[in-house]
């Protein structure tokens, strides 16, 4: 993976200062991968290489390799990141994951549809993910799904059954209890840092993917070469958001990096998106994450390139192997005879170029990453790549990138409401 930056032309000053900053956490982030240690939130950048841990949560789910169909009920950072990884590289796995996350009772009924083929409970498997285990939407739509499974398949079915949260968790325990498998998120990793642990491994591991190449992936993200990468794209985001920027564009040319962009978004959002600084003063740089692929160049282009400012886009694209026949004179291209002897990837590249062209011409700053392959390695070194990135960024702007206080504004009135 290679990434690069343009027309974000930083003040040498201003430069020399972040990197200081960055390297200093640098330094301590690399501590904490080489001990691997749990207590550190930053442990979510180790726990991909934990042999130990990885071990435990492949072999507890063992039983289930094999299920054609993986339900899979999280939402939020339990859903986001496994959704990623299965998108982008889905055509390495004849099973078919199933995500119940919001609740939707037509979705739901979708998912029922779905299943009505599965003969046996052995071609099922249903993951419950849920750090404290007391997710409103998950709890419910786990009630639903596991009820409709049980109609189905009787007792049989909690053998079907992984519950992922927090060791001690009562949700965990009543799961012991019920025999169900059980598989342990480490307490000091949130949900949006959780897609190397139990949280994305589990669920990739059962689908049959690449998890082993997943997790390398993201070894690879924490040399300290690729760790000078993502600094300087961390630098290049802060003095943006200090000159004004307010809005990052998760741009990709690949529509099946379309939900890595929803991943990002959601690590993006929560980490920076805070009122308060570590410093106790007020945070004026919360940095609005949008999502576009080439569908929106015919919907949202126009705004992108006739003068909106205050945004970067960060554009992502991953080489593509396969392709179709050159065109021949075909008489639907009567009218476009500029496209004869082109493949559709062909057209699709020049499309790409032509785009960074134009943003080049108005010199509209942007990211750029290059993905050699979508494949689980590269996709595993993306999404540690740009966790590390989030993680130095709030370090430059003074902001706990780990916590989230403003999430329980709603949930608390969630709880009040229920408990009436």
């Amino acid at each position: 993976m290679k990434s690069s930056l343009h027309h974000i032309d930083i003040p040498e000053a201003s430069h020399a200062l972040f990197l200081g900053v960055a390297e200093k956490y640098s330094k301590n982030v690399a501590q904490s991968i080489s001990k691997k240690d749990t207590t550190k939130h930053e442990y979510s950048l180790a726990v991909a290489g934990d042999e130990a841990y990885q071990k435990k949560v492949t072999q507890a789910v063992a039983p289930l390799r094999g299920a054609r169909h993986v339900v899979l009920i999280g939402i939020g950072g339990s859903s986001l990141g496994t959704e990623a990884v299965y998108e982008a590289v889905a055509m390495h796995t004849n099973a078919a994951l199933h995500v119940l996350d919001a609740i939707e009772p037509e979705s739901l009924a979708q998912v029922e549809r779905c299943i009505a083929s599965v003969q046996s409970p052995e071609e099922l498997a249903i993951i419950v993910a849920s750090k404290s285990g007391n997710t409103t939407e998950t709890v419910t739509n786990a009630a639903a799904f596991i009820e409709i499974a049980e109609k189905k398949f009787g007792k049989d079915t909690r053998s079907r059954i992984v519950f992922v949260g927090t060791e001690g968790s009562e949700f965990l325990e009543n799961g012991k209890k019920e025999k169900v498998i059980c598989v342990t998120i480490p307490e000091s990793i949130g949900g949006r840092y959780s897609v190397f642990t139990a949280v994305g491994i589990v669920p990739l591991t059962i689908l049959g993917l690449d998890v082993e190449s997943f997790r390398e992936g993201a070894e690879k993200a924490m040399e300290k070469k690729s760790r000078d990468m993502s600094i300087e794209n961390a630098i290049a985001l802060a003095w943006l958001a200090e000159e004004g920027t307010h809005t990052i564009n998760f741009f990709t040319f690949n529509e099946r990096l379309r939900s890595l962009g929803m991943w990002y978004r959601q690590l993006l959002a929560e980490s920076i998106g805070k009122n308060m600084t570590t410093d106790g003063t007020t945070f004026p740089h919360q940095l609005l994450p949008t999502v576009s692929t080439s569908v929106d160049l015919h919907s949202m282009a126009q705004l992108y390139l006739g003068g909106y400012k205050g945004m970067v886009t960060h554009f992502i694209y991953g080489d593509i192997e396969s392709d179709h026949h050159k065109f021949a004179d075909h008489w639907i291209l009567s009218h476009m005879k500029q496209l004869e002897g082109h493949t559709p990837l062909e057209i699709k590249n020049i499309i790409r170029e032509s785009v960074l062209k134009a943003y080049n011409d108005q010199r509209l700053p942007y990211l750029y990453t290059k993905l050699p392959k979508i494949t689980a390695f590269e996709i595993g070194y993306f999404m540690a790549s740009e966790m590390f990135t989030v993680m130095v960024l709030g370090a430059l702007l003074h902001v706990d990138v780990f916590n989230q206080p403003n999430v329980e504004d709603y949930k608390r009135h969630i709880r009040e409401a229920l408990a009436k």
